[in-house]
């Protein structure tokens, strides 16, 4: 199959997928289409200038033939590549169970936090979520054990966890998302919340995204690197 073929056959891929993600079933002018599909996927959203190109790469393709029908356009091999690199993206977008699930320590409000802090040193981690009975409390940071430190307050020089987990860290954000969700949905999640400016500590995995579930692995923002390459 030729350059040509190859890259007409992606675009039908990409205009399928930006239809599904906008419900559109009516014809709609690509470009019409991108605007409202980048405002719903992130995916398209970060290709969507290289998606308005080669619409009119695909124009030039598909209306400018000679009377035979020969195809008089070629595109270059590393544009090929990328466009099918989005279509696939878009068409079969990696999941985070295939990528991101691993064990899940956690602790609970009764555990020591010293014994904690041990725990978090050997895993070489910073939080750690916090669950009673099976349900999601809280997360537990570094941060707030140096505060505990730092304050060293005499009336709990051994404290447990809800000792020091005060109320207002009940507000910092952590949400949950499904193990079978995609890296393009948890990177959404990441985007609007940056673009809320809210503080979003963690993003934590179970089985269907619900907070009474086992955890199953956990996002962060170091994992960001992965998602995105993961979705580039």
């Amino acid at each position: 199959m030729d350059n040509a073929s190859r890259f007409l056959d992606a675009f039908a891929i990409i205009e399928k997928e930006c239809r599904n993600i906008v419900n559109e079933g009516r014809y709609t002018k690509f470009y019409l289409l991108l605007q409202q599909a980048a405002k719903m996927n992130s995916i398209v959203r970060r290709y969507e200038v290289e998606l308005q190109e080669y619409a009119d790469l695909r124009n030039a393709i598909v209306h400018q033939r000679t009377g035979e029908g020969e195809i008089i356009a070629q595109p270059v091999d590393w544009v090929v590549e990328k466009i099918e690199r989005i279509a696939d993206l878009l068409a079969c977008p990696p999941q985070l169970k295939d990528h991101f699930l691993k064990p899940v320590r956690i602790c609970r409000p009764s555990d020591r936090v010293k014994e904690v802090y041990c725990r978090m040193k050997e895993l070489g981690t910073s939080k750690m979520p916090i669950y009673e009975y099976h349900e999601f409390v809280g997360l537990l940071t570094l941060e707030m054990i140096a505060d505990w430190a730092v304050l060293k307050q005499a009336k709990i020089p051994d404290p447990v966890v809800e000792e020091i987990f005060k109320p207002q860290y009940r507000k910092e954000k952590v949400l949950f998302i499904s193990r079978d969700a995609t890296v393009v949905e948890a990177l959404e999640l990441f985007e609007e919340a940056m673009r809320r400016g809210i503080t979003l500590l963690a993003v934590i995995i179970s089985a269907s995204g619900k907070k009474n579930e086992r955890a199953e692995g956990i996002l962060t923002i170091a994992d960001l690197p992965a998602l995105m390459k993961l979705a580039d």
